[in-house]
């Protein structure tokens, strides 16, 4: 047997020994068996149609009970207008339920059962076509197929059957948009009291049933083909015992099973509670769990909560108002499959997938089709959750490079996720050698820069004005403080650059307009979203109608993300995160329903992020990420955190901050909650992290007492001190851009310093160096030799950052430097 389905068998094996029947809501008379009954399911609502017991009343009429879903008790339907028994019923392609066949249940000679469609609240409304004058009434097997075709198979005296009046093999089905009964190919063998189902592949099934004659029950199972038309007693291996009277159903394990029913021979046979399961794909029957009632001639149906109904029906006894049900776990389904992964190294790692189908639900993760455990990673970080729906690798390297995937197995089977690769990539080495540029304008009062291409770089700068003193006012710059290009539009005040990428700057602007204050007109100023291309008169305002206010926070080069906010006359305020996007430039709504308030602040590929506040009672601030709608948001609120927000994202890091246990903590996400990482180094009091790009992280800590702008590569006490590298004027320091170059590893970052001889707020930029092809030539001379050496010993001692002399890299500048350049003598 191939291994797929030996899987099958053992797992079908294992549900059929621990799965149970278990009571549900009997019939509402205790004492009277509810026999030979149609059931179906509509529209979630069991229904259980005609039989006995019949009603009071001249014209004697059979019962109709419906059971609602969750329902904790059958109610009464309106009742069929005639005593018919063993009638057949479906649901057509047009929603209705369709009953016909049986024959009168308190005279043999009395009314057939025609062809009619049942309401719930009306009964019997309207005819439809009736079956052709070759189909039986009594003893008839019915099935719907997944078209809305409902089938009449067989049927005829069963028992009773003579020469002159045998059990047939004539089929036909209820085509509801002709409203026409077609007669389609006979079964092989005919049969009576037999029982049918469609098996969800295209196939009707009928099981058992007396032969033509009736003098023997059959376990033949005859299986129809509905595409060529054909039908087929060898498909199908025979039920294990010869069965009449009992009912299939297709569980919601999409497996077909077998209930109850009479076996042994005609006239002294014996009612089973015996249940048989098969499987479509392996075509293996195998002992399902008993039911605790033994019943045949009973209605039977799926529920909506996955469970097989069995209903009332005879016994040796005499009948049962009984219900019992039996829960058919769905198969696993993968609903969403994890997605391929390229994490920075030593940044959390998270793969998730969503799986449906029954519980309970085992997983299981693998790597290159290898089992994996919690505990160590080959990489040297730490994985967890190997066994549920989301695996999380922490401080991955390129040793935890794989193909991985998700197993989910329960009762019903397992299924497999797509694969989903890992790939670990490596953030460029932090240089020690970084130039520094003061960019602060000569006609400004103080300047910061917040945003870089690396060629350019965007901020504020405050000035002078006549009317409004210190004001702060949009810069763009070219990489030197007198490239400074002052965009505030024409008639504004002033405003911010915030981010640049492409040929795009944005930020907002004072919008300008006339008020009316104390009978005076007025110039007034509104904050709104602007963007630049690189002057100030090429700015385009993409404030929001309807909404006051507005900022632009950040943008990739064709999409500007931001905030529309407004407030009303008592006070309260109003934001929604939201985003610009071209040819038009409208604004598209990201605020999700059921949260206060939104903010964006970043994007990054088809990503943008922010945070949102939860609403009342208890708000508070949760990190957030969206995929351009609203639909879309993701809360990204680290666990065990009160508050969180993101302020960057790029290149599949955001950083931002969160408080734990009453801290406020600066941290790095990789786009789950799970993987926050706090970034605050072990040297600092605090710290915040501003800014992430190429795999590294910029922003400040606070060292000694003072804000120091710093760059991490990935982990808190990864980083370096870029304030080393300033002026002794300089007091205090941030840093708020960062770019990569992909190409050659340089690194821009760019913030302000504070000056304390100036006493004012300075734009910076750092740039890295390139690496030194020689750097044993200290001295810059294009050899090594005695001038190197003199630099060493000029450094002697202890050595900071940063500290090109200390060759060996032992923090120190020592007889091992030394060793270094004489090792590296000569021409270089």
């Amino acid at each position: 047997m191939p291994v797929a389905r030996m899987v099958t068998a053992i797992l079908l094996a294992a549900n059929a020994a621990t799965g149970a029947w278990v009571a549900a809501p009997s019939f509402p008379d205790p004492g009277e068996g509810r026999l030979w009954a149609a059931g179906l399911n509509h529209q979630g609502t069991l229904f259980v149609i005609g039989g006995s017991p019949f009603g009071p009343g001249t014209d004697t009429n059979a019962a109709v009970h419906v059971l609602a879903p969750g329902g904790g008790a059958w109610e009464e339907g309106a009742w069929l207008e005639n005593p018919i028994v063993r009638q057949a019923a479906g649901v057509d392609a047009l929603g209705r339920i369709i009953v016909f066949g049986g024959r009168d249940g308190l005279d043999p000679e009395g009314d057939l059962g025609q062809a009619y469609v049942y309401e719930l609240d009306e009964g019997q409304q309207g005819w439809i076509s009736q079956r052709t004058e070759a189909a039986p009434f009594d003893y008839v097997a019915a099935a719907t197929d997944d078209q809305g075709r409902v089938y009449s198979i067989g049927g005829g005296p069963g028992a009773g059957a003579t020469p002159a009046d045998p059990n047939l093999a004539h089929v036909e089905r209820y085509v509801a948009a002709t409203d026409t009964w077609d007669v389609i190919a006979p079964m092989l063998t005919p049969v009576a009291d037999a029982t049918a189902v469609h098996d969800g592949q295209g196939h009707v099934v009928v099981i058992g049933g007396f032969d033509q004659l009736g003098t023997t029950r059959s376990a033949n199972v005859a299986r129809y083909d509905i595409v060529t038309n054909t039908w087929s007693n060898d498909a199908v291996p025979d039920l294990p015992e010869a069965r009449t009277g009992m009912r299939a159903v297709l569980g919601a394990d999409d497996r077909i099973y077998v209930l109850g029913g009479v076996a042994g021979p005609v006239g002294t046979g014996v009612t089973r509670s015996t249940t048989y399961v098969l499987d479509p794909d392996s075509g293996t029957w195998l002992p399902g769990p008993p039911m605790a009632t033994p019943r045949s001639g009973f209605a039977v149906a799926l529920g909506d909560d996955d469970h097989i109904y069995a209903m009332g029906g005879m016994n040796d006894t005499g009948g049962t108002a009984l219900v019992e049900k039996l829960y058919t776990p769905p198969c696993p389904t993968m609903l969403v499959n994890p997605q391929p992964k390229q994490p920075w190294q030593g940044q959390t790692a998270v793969l998730s997938a969503t799986v449906g189908g029954g519980t309970p639900i085992s997983y299981q993760w693998r790597a290159d089709g290898t089992p994996l455990v919690d505990g160590p990673a080959p990489g040297g970080g730490t994985i967890s959750g190997a066994t549920t729906s989301s695996l999380t690798i922490t401080a991955p390297t390129p040793a935890d490079d794989a193909s991985y995937d998700l197993v989910a197995t329960n009762a019903c089977g397992s299924v497999t996720s797509a694969p989903a690769a890992l790939a670990v990539r490596v953030p460029p080495t932090l240089p020690a050698a970084w130039t520094v540029t003061n960019l602060h304008p000569a006609w400004a009062l103080s300047s910061s820069a917040g945003g870089t291409t690396g060629s350019t770089q965007t901020g504020t700068a405050r000035m002078d004005t006549p009317e409004y003193d210190n004001i702060q006012r949009p810069v763009l710059w070219e990489g030197t403080a007198a490239s400074a290009i002052d965009l505030t539009p024409p008639l504004s005040a002033g405003g911010s650059a915030s981010a640049t990428a492409g040929d795009f700057q944005v930020g907002w602007w004072w919008w300008p307009y006339q008020c009316q204050i104390g009978g005076q007109w007025y110039t007034c100023y509104s904050r709104q979203a602007c963007a630049w291309s690189g002057t100030s008169g090429s700015y385009e305002n993409l404030q929001y109608s309807g909404w006051e206010y507005s900022i632009a926070s950040d943008t990739d080069g064709t999409i500007h993300v931001g905030t529309i906010s407004t407030d009303d006359a008592v006070g309260n305020t109003f934001a929604h995160a939201g985003y610009w996007s071209p040819p038009n430039y409208s604004f598209h709504d990201m605020h999700p329903a059921g949260v206060s308030k939104s903010f964006a602040n970043a994007i990054d590929g088809a990503h943008q992020y922010g945070s949102i506040h939860t609403p009342f009672p208890g708000p508070t601030t949760h990190a957030a990420r969206w995929s351009g709608t609203a639909a879309s948001f993701v809360d990204l609120h680290p666990p065990g955190a009160s508050r969180s927000w993101i302020t960057s994202a790029n290149d599949g890091q955001q950083v931002g901050m969160a408080e734990i246990a009453g801290v406020l903590q600066p941290g790095l996400w990789a786009d789950a909650a799970t993987s926050f990482q706090p970034m605050t180094p072990s040297l600092a009091t605090s710290a915040g992290v501003n800014t992430c790009a190429g795999g590294l992280q910029a922003g400040s800590a606070v060292i000694d007492s003072a804000a120091r702008a710093v760059v991490w590569r990935g982990s808190p006490d990864d980083f370096f001190d870029l304030h080393a590298f300033l002026p002794p004027e300089f007091s205090g320091s941030g840093a708020y851009g960062l770019h990569v170059d992909e190409t050659t590893d340089v690194i821009t970052v760019v913030g302000f310093g504070y000056n304390a001889t100036t006493a004012r707020q300075e734009a910076l930029m750092w740039r890295s160096e390139p690496a030194s092809a020689c750097p044993a030539d200290l001295d810059g001379s294009g050899d090594v030799g005695f001038g190197d050496i003199l630099q060493v010993i000029g450094a002697w001692g202890p050595c900071g950052t940063p500290c090109p002399q200390d060759l060996s890299g032992n923090g120190n500048v020592d007889f091992a430097d030394i060793l270094a350049v004489i090792g590296a003598w000569g021409s270089c």
